[in-house]
């Protein structure tokens, strides 16, 4: 009984040892308020320079809890603030970016069976609405129809330097095909195959674009006390 009771004694001896030999916090300054005033003002910038466990250290600072609540087409996450507010953020899902979403079905291909050799650029994507050209145009070759029309005319303009640069330099933008063609006064398959034969690709977060976010504020309280 007496020794456990020395041994206790000795833990908190050691504790509060610990305690005095541990360095006391600085007292905040004009400059550390600075670099906190710098920091929000400018976060979107700021945020990418720090590392992921700062990122991490910063949001447990500010942050209760989040409750998440999803389904195929939205997530809905509910952000429980330290100062006692909260906010929702809803985020659509883009639709036909999945895998399974762009498989062609059985359906499909029989309606491109039909209409690929003769109907007309047009008459396909209006017959595939979910489906771009150049998604039309590789199933088509996948299933090696033949097409029965002229889809480029007996003449045509030969690319020039000038044109390659301009195409380069539009197609990676978030401007459509059909923009880049009327800029270049060609058709919009003759931009994508010319684009092809460069290698120009677009950015895949263009392709597939990220789910944009939209804040809801639900109730205010304390959102004074954080945000001006």
């Amino acid at each position: 009984m007496e020794e456990s009771y020395h041994r206790q004694i000795k833990q908190v001896k050691a504790q509060l040892l610990a305690l005095q030999q541990r360095p006391r916090p600085q007292p905040i300054t004009l400059v550390d308020l600075n670099r906190v005033r710098h920091f929000l003002e400018n976060l979107e910038s700021e945020w990418q320079k720090l590392s992921p466990g700062l990122r991490n250290r910063l949001l447990k600072l500010l942050i209760e809890r989040v409750e998440i609540v999803h389904n195929p087409q939205q997530i809905q996450a509910t952000v429980n603030w330290k100062t006692g507010f909260k906010q929702r953020i809803d985020i659509e899902r883009p639709i036909g970016n999945s895998r399974k979403d762009r498989w062609w079905t059985k359906e499909q291909d029989a309606l491109l069976r039909l209409l690929w050799p003769t109907s007309t650029k047009e008459v396909l994507l209006a017959a595939l609405p979910d489906r771009v050209w150049r998604g039309i145009q590789s199933r088509a070759a996948k299933l090696a129809i033949k097409r029965q029309v002229r889809h480029y005319p007996s003449q045509w303009n030969a690319w020039t330097a000038e044109d390659d640069a301009m195409l380069a330099e539009l197609y990676v933008k978030e401007t459509s095909t059909e923009a880049v063609a009327s800029a270049l006064g060609r058709g919009v398959q003759a931009v994508a195959s010319r684009a092809w034969l460069l290698r120009i690709r677009k950015p895949r977060e263009l392709i597939y674009p990220k789910p944009k976010l939209v804040w809801e504020v639900q109730n205010g309280y304390g959102l004074e006390t954080v945000c001006s």
